[in-house]
């Protein structure tokens, strides 16, 4: 059985694959509980038509005691969630940490000191427009590596790819967080300010911003061991935003629904990270004053 914290977009997907692929699973609800969730695909094909989702529920309280625990969240809900869940988990079950943005990993292997941890990112795309309604706007791969082992490693990655496919297993999970953190970095803030689907970003008006957060985090990624150079997530930012030309962002959805943003756990990260290491990052720092000037306007 798998255990599924929160009923947002990706955590609603991930209910929407196990019910498919007929895997015993369990959502613990952090908002409404809806018993009927209707699942549009923006790209529909004979293996994804619309469908309707009979999410089964768990309460907060009960113990989890599964085959794994999934945290498909906001980054900055992550370490609260693992403080909030921590007294009902058990220690052997591992958790998958599924999230946009970067999290401090060494806070959530104090928080969790016998846990297996696996660290994922998708470029699947999703949004709820209602409470019992998921919009899944892109079939997109996901990358994963794991935080601290398990006794079965590959055990637990067959299940979790099962789910989101085709997934990806590194060594190095620091290496692709850093190269998707360097496209959130782009594409995230600079759709949010300026109201725009991600194809936007293609245009000419958009290129120099581009070229210069991408250049910030290729020194910053040198200066960590992480060798790439600024053409490299050049190159892979514009590949994305041909790929999702249509999609909007999720902090473009966000800004739009006056919600919390991740500014902090992408941009944020990226000028804390310059700070410890003496990088300038006058880029990534304006957009992170541009993000957080737009949401003090609708605290």
């Amino acid at each position: 059985m798998l255990t599924i914290l929160g009923n947002g977009a990706i955590g609603n997907l991930l209910a929407l694959q196990c019910q498919h692929l007929q895997i015993d699973y369990r959502i613990i609800a952090r908002s409404e509980s809806p018993t009927e969730i209707h699942c549009q695909f923006s790209q529909q094909s004979p293996q994804h038509q619309a469908t309707v989702l009979q999410p089964v529920y768990q309460q907060v309280t009960d113990s989890i005691d599964s085959d794994l625990f999934i945290l498909p969240l906001k980054a900055y809900q992550i370490i609260p969630a693992i403080q909030q869940y921590k007294p009902q988990l058990n220690p052997k079950v591992p958790l998958v940490l599924l999230h946009n943005g970067m999290v401090d990993h060494q806070h959530v292997l104090q928080l969790v000191p016998d846990n297996p941890i696996i660290i994922a990112t998708t470029s699947y795309g999703a949004f709820k427009h209602q409470a019992d309604g998921v919009n899944i706007t892109g079939i997109g791969a996901t990358q994963g590596g794991w935080l601290r082992n398990s006794e079965d490693n590959l055990y637990f990655q067959g299940l979790f790819e099962r789910l989101l496919p085709p997934c990806n297993w590194h060594e190095d999970i620091l290496q692709v967080l850093w190269r998707k953190l360097a496209v959130n970095s782009v594409i995230n803030p600079l759709t949010a300010i300026h109201n725009i689907p991600n194809g936007k970003l293609a245009e000419p008006q958009y290129r120099s911003t581009i070229m210069a957060v991408s250049a910030e985090i290729a020194t910053l990624m040198n200066r960590l061991d992480l060798p790439v150079t600024q053409n490299e997530l050049v190159s892979n930012c514009m590949a994305i935003v041909e790929k999702t030309a249509a999609n909007y962002s999720s902090m473009h959805q966000d800004v739009q629904h006056k919600r919390q943003t991740e500014i902090e756990n992408i941009s944020g990260y990226v000028v804390s990270q310059g700070e410890k290491l003496s990088v300038s990052t006058p880029a990534n720092s304006s957009l992170l004053e541009q993000i957080r000037k737009i949401e003090t306007y609708y605290k």
